[in-house]
């Protein structure tokens, strides 16, 4: 999940396998059932399925096989790529898996492991693993210090190995020891991804030595304790995701223009302080998400003057006791690589600023639950061509529509307004036929539901957020409700009359 691929990078070698390692790779067949139903990517497909037995005594060149790389010398299995193979089935440490001591990759992610524990052997047995991806294969319990002896990682996947079940959860977990312990040897670690691991644990400063480190993922972890700054500065870091530990806390230092990231997302933490101007030189920088903080903009330039001043009462535009303060960070405007900007609830004001409209690369803009003010000529978001997604919600905006609009704007798929004292259906989404969610509550938009959103959208929509406005029903009762696909809708607190459509 979301880590790179050595595979891609491989060219098949037709080295005859050794036959012990043919054999122990048709046991490991063997041990597990084939289930389409549990791979979550689109193209996964069983590839165990094309491994047998050929040739002369039945012999196995199980080099050839799909997923299966070999040393060209001497015909050891050094590679094991199984991602998305339909897979199902317990491992234990009785598995032939660890007869394959050559390994030096092995990507297990996206299958089902059926909540078994990883076995200590990966630590025992695979000590040549540089890479290590068993990510989303539902694995649980307690994570195996033997772990920590793979020194030669460079990737550690152990990402998203999470299902609730009604009120029984199966996470993997790292509760007898810390994050410490299991990284402490990992020297030559280029991407740690530990995405909802359960772990309640602090994140080790020895990571701000980790100089070879590109991507850090420690999302929905239970992470506590402050952040170590330096990992902010590690050289090579281009990838940082923290979010979703609510008691991690921390801040941003200075950044120079010689910084690497190009993802950073620490939403839903206990973040804080001032957001520093230097934001601004992190050129490279495509996803900035700090939704859900409590950082605030720098102290106004006119303030830190007045150096002779002994009092100043702020408290009329000021909470220090929540470190909310300040209009748009102006930093953005220099961040000209941006797809992905979210920096909803953190108590903006003021009105969104034009120089917002030239960051063309923007995919996904996020600006709900602020204090943003004042008009938004919606014309505006014309100029964002690539843009997808836009919420602009639970501000004090008025949001201004004109009615030519259609052919201008890009094709979007997520547009929310609610609360933006919109009067009426906007004509623009006439066009929006790749629309899938639509939220307009809380305005004042007054009679039908036009009959002509519906056949713009009646394929695509996925859910329609309407209630608290003053929508008297459909236009040209329709019966059924139009949308094909819809799954989440909402009508309430408006003035509706006569029968309402059911769903098909």
């Amino acid at each position: 999940m979301g880590t790179e691929s050595w595979w891609s990078k491989f060219i098949s070698t037709q080295a005859l396998g050794q036959v012990d390692e043919c054999s122990a790779l048709l046991q490991f067949k063997e041990s597990f059932a084939i289930n389409k139903s549990v791979s979550a990517d689109p193209l996964a497909y069983p590839k165990v399925s094309f491994w047998t037995r050929e040739g002369a005594g039945n012999r196995s060149n199980c080099c050839s096989w799909d997923g299966v790389e070999c040393d060209e010398d001497f015909g050891h299995v050094i590679g094991l790529n199984l991602s998305s193979s339909c897979l199902y089935g317990s491992i234990n440490s009785s598995n032939s898996l660890f007869h394959l001591v050559h390994l030096q990759r092995l990507d297990l992610s996206d299958n089902h492991f059926n909540f078994s524990q990883i076995p200590s052997r990966f630590g025992d047995d695979l000590s040549s693993l540089t890479y290590l991806n068993l990510s989303n294969s539902l694995f649980s319990r307690e994570i195996p210090p033997e772990i920590s002896k793979l020194s030669k990682l460079s990737t550690l996947d152990l990402s998203f190995n999470y299902q609730k079940v009604d009120d029984d959860s199966f996470p993997l977990k790292l509760t007898n020891a810390n994050m410490r312990s299991l990284v402490q040897n990992l020297t030559a670690i280029k991407q740690l991804h530990l995405n909802w691991v359960e772990m309640y644990s602090t994140v080790p400063d020895i990571l701000v030595n980790a100089s070879s480190l590109t991507s850090l993922q420690l999302c929905g972890c239970r992470l506590n304790g402050e952040f170590p700054i330096g990992i902010f500065h590690l050289p090579n870091l281009e990838v940082l995701y923290v979010y979703y530990n609510s008691n991690l806390t921390g801040y941003f230092p200075n950044f120079n223009r010689s910084n690497a990231l190009k993802k950073l997302n620490v939403a839903h933490t206990n973040f804080s302080g001032q957001l520093p101007t230097s934001l601004g030189n992190l050129h490279s920088l495509i996803v900035f998400v700090i939704s859900s903080c409590n950082f605030h903009p720098n102290v106004p330039s006119s303030i830190e003057n007045l150096t002779q001043l002994s009092y100043l009462s702020m408290s009329s535009f000021y909470d220090f006791s929540k470190g909310k303060m300040g209009e748009f960070p102006s930093f953005v405007s220099n961040l000209t690589q941006l797809e992905f900007l979210d920096l909803s609830d953190n108590e903006i004001s003021g009105p969104i600023p034009r120089s917002l409209f030239q960051l063309k690369t923007l995919e996904y803009l996020s600006l709900s639950g602020n204090n943003l003010s004042g008009l938004v000529e919606f014309d505006q978001f014309s100029k964002l061509k690539k843009l997808k997604e836009l919420d602009l919600s639970n501000n004090t905006l008025s949001v201004e529509i004109r009615n030519d609009l259609s052919a201008t704007l890009p094709k979007l798929q997520t547009l929310a307004l609610g609360y933006c004292n919109l009067t009426e259906f906007p004509n623009f989404l006439k066009n929006q036929s790749e629309l899938t969610d639509l939220d307009l509550p809380g305005n004042i938009i007054h009679g039908p539901i036009p009959k002509w959103y519906w056949n713009a959208t009646i394929e695509t929509l996925l859910g329609l957020r309407l209630d608290e406005n003053f929508l008297t029903g459909f236009d040209q009762y329709p019966g059924i409700l139009p949308w094909t696909n819809l799954i989440f809708l909402t009508l309430g607190l408006n003035m509706l009359q006569g029968p309402l459509p059911i769903p098909p």
